[in-house]
């Protein structure tokens, strides 16, 4: 059901005829899945296979490719179809296979991690997430100093005010590579609403020192 949402299957023989090059349609694909197995199949007149084609094509249009090759018992793989096992192999990152059941979860679970990758999912929780558009930039770098004054003072926060604001914010894990988080943009965001039009930041007040459910009203 997810897949679904982000993935239309595309099989290149099913593509009916029409005016496009081999190029245009790779191009407008996203992804590549291989599978290879034991034979290496039908030729053209400078003996490539469709498979290692299209294998090509992905490469040359810098396409992400998802090899998955299948376990061999007791038989010998083609030649050709070895040396296009060696090609892959000598480029990325490869998963094995021996049955349905494993492809269909090895295949699922490589989709997963690109739609992670490209941040189509989110896998963190939404604070820590990267907040999709917003740089150091969208930071208030008067509202982190007056952060640390008040931190200091109850708290015995480390850092000291006027600390530049990349240091603050990779101590309170709210920067990464140069990318800010969701809380960040919440807490200290010049503009937060630009970013985070439906977010809602709630506060309780617990009476005594002990965290009790429910909160008292």
């Amino acid at each position: 059901m997810l897949l679904g949402k982000f993935f239309v299957p595309f099989i290149f023989e099913e593509l009916p005829a029409n005016n496009w090059s081999v190029r245009q349609v790779y191009l407008r694909e996203v992804v590549y899945i291989g599978l290879f197995g034991k034979d290496d199949g039908y030729e053209d007149e400078e003996g490539v296979s469709p498979t290692e084609r299209e294998f090509d094509m992905a490469t040359k249009c810098c396409k992400t490719r998802l090899v998955f090759i299948k376990r061999l018992s007791g038989s010998v793989r083609h030649e050709k179809e070895s040396k296009l096992v060696r090609k892959a192999e000598q480029t990325l990152i490869r998963k094995t296979f021996s049955s349905f059941e494993e492809l269909r979860d090895a295949v699922y679970a490589a989709l997963i991690n690109y739609l992670a990758e490209k941040e189509y999912i989110r896998m963190l929780p939404f604070d820590a997430a990267f907040c999709q558009g917003a740089t150091v930039e969208d930071i208030d770098l008067e509202k982190v100093d007056q952060f640390i004054g008040v931190a200091l003072a109850q708290r015995g926060f480390p850092l000291e005010r006027g600390t530049d604001m990349e240091t603050v914010l990779t101590h309170l894990n709210l920067l990464q590579n140069g990318r800010v988080s969701n809380a960040a943009v919440l807490l200290f965001g010049k503009q937060p609403q630009r970013f985070v039009m439906g977010a809602e930041v709630k506060c309780a007040h617990f009476y005594g020192m002990e965290v009790t459910k429910p909160i008292p009203a």
